[in-house]
């Protein structure tokens, strides 16, 4: 289940970006640290012929399912930020 809700997130973000930027998940992992429960994802991003490995981590309170979400997207935020910032606004 964690594995499709970073998959999910993924290829919305995948989406979002008009393709410009193509993700691939390595992993996603429940793990405790800290006396806290995580959900670390980790994946490859692909942009204009370069390659980089991204990890995000969030904290896992009640649901895992959106701890995983929400990791996925603190791994992608950095390089997807300055793509979403171009985009024309909707009508």
């Amino acid at each position: 289940d964690l594995r499709l809700a970073s998959l999910a997130t993924l290829d919305a973000v995948s989406k979002a970006t008009g393709g410009a930027l193509q993700l691939e998940l390595i992993g996603a992992k429940p793990m405790r640290a800290f006396d806290t429960n995580l959900v670390v994802v980790a994946a490859l991003a692909r942009r204009e012929g370069g390659v980089t490995k991204i990890i995000g981590a969030a904290i896992a309170e009640e649901d895992l399912l959106l701890a995983t979400s929400r990791a996925t997207l603190a791994a992608v935020n950095r390089l997807v930020s300055p793509l979403l910032a171009r985009m024309p606004e909707l009508p």
